[in-house]
């Protein structure tokens, strides 16, 4: 996987990935342009592999957000359906 690659799993702008991972904006560029471009730069295996990493955990994180939020979401209707209809079966 690339930078470009990992960047776009975030789907976050060059300038944007930079800013939040703390990366020279024009190093970024460089690390993007093409191979065989005068301002191609290749980035070293380890901030390849960090912001792999980070990056997909993050993606990793904000779904198992989503699902918590869904859960308790669908618990808290549930809750309330049993409200509802205990209320209804004392009330009428």
């Amino acid at each position: 996987m690339n930078i470009k690659e990992i960047r776009h799993l975030t789907g976050l702008s060059q300038k944007q990935f930079a800013e939040k991972y703390h990366i020279p904006l024009q190093t970024e560029k460089q690390w993007e342009s093409s191979i065989g471009s005068k301002s191609y730069r290749k980035p070293p295996e380890y901030v390849l592999y960090l912001l792999k990493e980070t990056v997909l955990r993050e993606i990793t994180d904000g779904m198992v957000s989503m699902v918590r939020r869904d859960v308790l979401r669908k618990e808290h209707i549930d809750k309330s359906r049993a409200l509802d209809e205990a209320a209804e079966s004392v009330w009428g």
